[in-house]
């Protein structure tokens, strides 16, 4: 993980914790926590629905909220893009996608917490592996992630 992207990840962790806020980063930073991909370049939250406003109101105070346009695959509540020193943020609560014509909901609370990194003693909460596992079998173009998680839950549980 490059510098900067651990600056705003630690600068991000400190503010919410410091709110109290249920939250856990899942997608490309938990993958490279556990060895299964190389060079996150950007930070996706899960959050508890409770807290969204006050996450929206600590990340627009950071950075910039970007505009989000309609896509058929998410029906995610909210689903907010940012841009904080550079580095895109993506926050989803009431994650939602459609697949095959069915809606798959996936609602993120403490119990969705599944490990915990740590930065410069700042702990980072990390979304559960295989839950992750069934929202990139759900997604397109995911095949080549299904797989490496796949191997990794193989070999480590």
């Amino acid at each position: 993980m490059n510098n900067q992207l651990e600056f705003v990840l630690k600068k991000i962790a400190k503010l919410l914790d410091d709110q109290n806020i249920t939250w856990a980063v899942g997608a490309s930073i938990m993958l490279n926590y556990y060895g299964i991909v190389q060079g996150p370049r950007d930070i996706d939250i899960l959050i508890d629905l409770k807290d969204i406003n006050k996450l929206d109101n600590i990340l627009s105070d950071l950075g910039e909220k970007q505009e989000r346009f309609p896509n058929k695959i998410y029906k995610t509540r909210y689903f907010y893009e940012y841009i904080i020193d550079g580095i895109e943020i993506d926050v989803m609560a009431g994650l939602c996608i459609c697949f095959g014509g069915k809606d798959y909901s996936f609602d993120f609370t403490k119990d969705s917490i599944g490990d915990f990194m740590e930065i410069d003693n700042i702990k980072i909460p990390l979304a559960k592996l295989n839950d992750w596992y069934s929202i990139y079998k759900l997604l397109p173009n995911r095949e080549e992630k299904i797989t490496l998680i796949k191997k990794y839950m193989e070999n480590n549980y």
